[in-house]
């Protein structure tokens, strides 16, 4: 290649004297001014030099022969590669990502199972971070390349730029790649190496000719082209050997941040996750007979249940996304009014609020139906979730009521000296009867969701026969079902289950502080309470055991959360139900819903749904970045409520 020595007048070696018959060394004289400025023979001379390539290969002991043409072989083995990457559909790479199987338990079985996928992992991981910090630190190679300040050539420091910014893409890649990998011991190792291999390479040769083409473009002459090559195959040899490495600086280290943020984003967002259709929990047992509707008739008309369940793109298959999206989008345009606001006053002066919602048009069964909604904890008709699915009833033709929790409406007052509680009845039992009086020609669906389902749960499994000719059918979404079970697993931090437990438990003190008056005062003065463990509380547990489990007359929480569960009402239910839950739910996880899925098994009556995404009471659906404005659970709802209504009156 070509050398360039600058040598000051007054220098104490004035010449330094080379073999002057050898035109690839150079020696130009400059005085002590002109030493620190861009001469026009170092702007001419440092890239348009003649160059004999023959002594270049000869000469430079960076690169030889053997070595030059084992790296022309592989920039051959590169193209081809890059080639059959270009052909291989997104389909192929997408079904191999998305493969499933199920989690083995044994970590020692799991691990040894895949130990290749493992090894590959490591190994492209390694190879990733050898390629970013080459590219960092390639200034050096060409320092030593060409013998000149390659920060003072606008061209080269280009060239070092895009290739920083490629190691940053590279990187970034690398990161989601293995954010996406299935860990599955049957997936084809080799055909997923090879084609991440291959659109690793695909990346760089196309980066490095376009990099090749900015630095000789506007150039009539050759005498670029082969200066960068030689670069180009220092810079392929370096990311192939991974040889000379250096120190690492802070560009390593941002790229290292690159690479654990992109790799956590998509972990995090599970975008590797595929869609599928819900899973049914049925019973097989057709000995045991049931007066009444079938469960699995009812579902059968469901033809949602068919369909994949499709999460809103990039994030919508994250639990903790769709649990807190509803809160944050929600659905401004619709009109938060109800038709009617409805009291009624229980024996210890407690005054119970629902809302009705009348249709805004004709059912296709045309029938009276009215479909009572019990929110989730601390929530009522003002509630997102609760007003989309009632705004999407009124649509098909039904009458709503929806029970607003004790001192969860902002303006109303309490009338007694307590707020809800988790497995209280009495205030759905008073809103139930009610209705009972005022619409004795309707039928009625119970529907709850969260702890309104626990509370609806409970209810159903109270009925009398009487009741029981009244309600066509239950359902409940996102319940956790057994209070004790659960008590424990909000306390652990797995899936964030612990943040979620203050969060609730903030949401409570809230409303114990906004009626103190009432809810917390004429305890304080009884003795019945200690108002600084309820400020204090920072779990559920801490706050009913300090305020609801005194307040309802409990001599300990265990006894209060064995009262509170619906696990227990669930086998005594006689009318169909159907319970369902998400299985990326951050709150309900799967040791609580598997209770109702043996149970369901068992009882001809019950049907346990499960659906792979939609957090809690989130369901939100849709094709692209924005949600639709119907959710998948309120499709379900309406289409529950025709089938179950169609089956019930083909009876008569």
């Amino acid at each position: 290649m070509c050398r360039m020595t600058i040598t000051p007048v007054n220098s104490t070696d004035d010449y330094l004297h080379f073999n002057k018959n050898d035109e690839n060394f150079v020696t130009i004289q400059l005085n002590e001014n002109q030493s620190y400025e861009k001469s026009s023979i170092l702007k001419n001379d440092s890239l348009y030099t003649t160059i004999d390539v023959d002594k270049t290969f000869n000469n430079y002991n960076g690169l030889t022969k053997f070595q030059f043409f084992f790296l022309m072989l592989f920039m051959t083995h590169y193209a081809l590669c890059s080639l059959l990457s270009f052909f291989s559909t997104v389909s192929d790479i997408r079904k191999l990502l998305c493969y499933q199987e199920p989690y083995s338990k044994d970590l020692l079985t799991y691990i040894n199972a895949n130990i290749g996928l493992i090894i590959y992992l490591f190994i492209y991981l390694l190879f990733a971070i050898v390629n970013i910090v080459n590219a960092i630190f390639i200034s050096k190679e060409i320092h030593d390349l060409i013998r000149y300040d390659f920060s003072k050539n606008e061209k080269i420091s280009k060239y070092l730029k895009c290739l920083k910014y490629t190691s940053y893409v590279h990187i970034m890649l690398a990161g989601v790649i293995l954010a996406h990998l299935r860990w599955n011991p049957k997936t084809r190792l080799i055909l997923f190496a090879g084609k991440g291999f291959l659109m690793d390479i695909f990346s760089k040769l196309i980066v490095n000719i376009i990099l090749i083409f900015l630095l000789s473009r506007n150039t009539t002459s050759n005498k670029i082209i082969v200066p960068n090559i030689m670069l180009l195959l220092e810079n392929l040899s370096q990311w192939f050997t991974g040889s000379n490495l250096y120190e690492i600086n802070i560009d390593s280290a941002r790229l290292l941040f690159i690479f654990i943020f992109f790799f956590f984003i998509f972990k995090f967002l599970k975008t590797h996750s595929s869609s599928s259709v819900p899973l049914v929990t049925t019973s097989n047992n057709n000995k045991e007979n049931h007066e009444g509707l079938s469960i699995k008739e009812i579902l059968q008309n469901c033809p949602i249940l068919n369909e994949k369940y499709i999460a809103p793109l990039l994030w919508g298959k994250n639990g903790h996304i769709q649990t807190g999206a509803y809160g944050i989008l929600g659905h401004p345009q619709l009109q938060r009014t109800y038709n009617e606001r409805c009291f009624v006053v229980l024996d210890d002066n407690t005054t119970v609020i629902y809302d009705i919602f009348e249709p805004i048009s004709k059912s296709l069964h045309e029938k009276n139906i009215t479909l009572a909604l019990c929110p989730g904890i601390a929530n009522n008709s003002e509630s997102n979730y609760i007003r989309t699915c009632v705004h999407y009833a009124q649509q098909h033709g039904y009458r709503i009521a929806v029970l607003n929790h004790l001192g969860s409406l902002k303006d109303v007052q309490l009338t007694s000296n307590r707020i809800f509680c988790y497995g209280g009845t009495k205030e759905l039992k008073a809103m139930m009867l009610d209705l009972f009086k005022k619409y004795p020609d309707s039928k009625f669906i119970n529907i709850g969701f969260s702890m309104g389902a626990n509370i609806t749960t409970r209810w159903i499994g109270k009925l009398t026969e009487e009741m029981s000719e009244k309600i066509i059918c239950g359902m409940s979404i996102n319940q956790g079902y057994c209070a004790v079970k659960s008590s424990v697993l909000l306390h652990d931090w797995e899936n964030g289950r612990r943040l979620y437990n203050y969060i609730i438990t903030e949401k409570v003190k809230q409303i114990l502080w906004k009626h103190y008056d009432k809810a917390i005062a004429p305890h304080v003065k009884s003795g019945l309470i200690d108002e600084a463990k309820i400020w204090a509380a920072s779990s559920n547990v801490t706050l009913d055991e300090h305020y609801h489990r005194r307040v309802y007359g409990f001599n300990s929480v265990d006894d209060f959360y064995e009262w509170c569960g619906s696990i227990n009402s669930i086998p005594k239910i006689k009318i169909p139900m159907v319970f369902v839950n998400a299985e990326d739910d951050p709150i309900v996880p799967e040791q609580l819903y598997n209770l109702v899925q043996n149970i369901c098994e068992k009882k001809n009556n019950l049907a346990h749904v499960l659906t792979k995404h939609g957090g809690h009471l989130g369901f939100l659906e849709g094709k692209s970045l924005k949600p639709n404005s119907v959710t998948w659970i309120d499709r379900f709802i309406v289409q529950y409520a025709d089938a179950a209504v169609t089956a019930y009156y083909s009876q008569y």
